[in-house]
């Protein structure tokens, strides 16, 4: 699963969650791909009332 920490856009203002893989999955360019398309999907749900939206 990796490690959540809690950081800050300043470009942005707004909080946000970063994600630290653990080693199996940094290893993997398909696992590391993976994670950057959540993350592109979580910001882009960010500004929007879309129902699968987790506020963090």
């Amino acid at each position: 699963m990796g490690e959540i920490h809690r950081g800050e856009d300043r470009r942005l203002g707004c909080e946000i969650a970063i994600k630290v893989p653990p080693e199996l999955v940094a290893s993997s360019t398909e696992r590391l791909a993976w994670i950057a398309r959540q993350a592109r999907w979580v910001a882009a749900c960010a500004w929007s009332d879309h129902h699968a939206k987790a506020d963090v």
